[in-house]
């Protein structure tokens, strides 16, 4: 009879000892204790300690500081920009917009970017220099508002006006005339000749140019086709003596034009 080797494969009859397997409830306790970690960090360490700002043309970094208004010890995430923006604005006209910068764990950087003034005009025996979109930027003498080379507006009855926002007509329907017309004179090439635009009167506009010519387009609408026909013929050799005019624009197809140094500009 052959010999044969017995071999044993190592397997024990006695079962292996399992892994110890934690109960459900401490997972949700880790997890638990983790997210009011991360919420007490969130809400007690990210305090604003420091609130810097680029100084802009008009103002040093301490007067944007100040106009920022954003009190030491506020949460870092506990206000928005616009919020902040728009104390700004009334407390410095000339901001327009902002951008704002949190660093953590307690630090607030602001950038301003300034507005430019376009037009001016009388409010209450004072003048204003305005935005392109009308907001109140600062009071300044006529004569520099001039020889800065803004343009001066006559306007509609006004409503309020803020430094710092937008002018409020008081009449709805002059809002959109308004800003149209305007919209057509910065687009057009007329606009560095103009002086004056007397926007008080929706169906009888008048621009003054050059210093001696008055254009009278009636009605506001084609304002843009009307300031072209006037630089066409304001092109025209009867104008290079320098004498006053009135450019009758009113209708498009036929440009009545009188010569007369007596024409009051008014």
């Amino acid at each position: 009879m052959d010999e044969r080797e017995t071999y044993y494969t190592g397997e024990d009859s006695e079962e292996q000892p399992r892994k110890k397997r934690w109960p459900a409830w401490v997972f949700l306790l880790v997890i638990f204790l983790l997210i009011a970690a991360a919420v007490a960090v969130y809400w007690f360490v990210f305090r604003v300690a420091v609130v810097e700002a680029s100084p802009s043309a008009h103002y040093s970094a301490e007067e944007l500081v100040e106009a920022a208004a954003i009190p030491d010890g506020v949460h870092l995430y506990s206000f928005s920009s616009r919020d902040v923006e728009a104390r700004m604005r009334l407390a410095c006209p000339y901001v327009k917009s902002i951008e704002m910068t949190r660093t953590v764990p307690d630090t607030i950087m602001i950038t301003v970017t300034e507005d430019t003034a376009v037009f001016y005009t009388e409010l209450m025996g004072e003048t204003w220099a305005l935005s392109a979109e009308l907001r109140l930027l600062e009071r300044l003498d006529p004569l520099e508002a001039e020889f800065r080379g803004l343009l001066c507006l006559r306007l509609p009855e006004i409503a309020v006006a803020v430094a710092g926002t937008p002018i409020e007509f008081a009449a709805e329907q002059s809002v959109s005339y308004v800003y149209d017309v305007l919209e057509d004179v910065r687009a057009s090439s007329m606009f560095t000749r103009l002086d004056r635009v007397d926007l008080e009167d929706k169906t009888a506009l008048v621009m003054i140019a050059d210093g001696l010519y008055r254009l009278e387009f009636g009605p506001v609408t084609d304002c843009a086709l009307k300031l072209r026909i006037a630089e066409a013929v304001l092109r025209d050799k009867l104008f290079d003596n320098q004498t006053r005019a009135k450019l009758d624009l009113a209708n498009t197809s036929e440009t009545s034009v009188i010569v007369d140094n007596q024409i009051s500009l008014d």
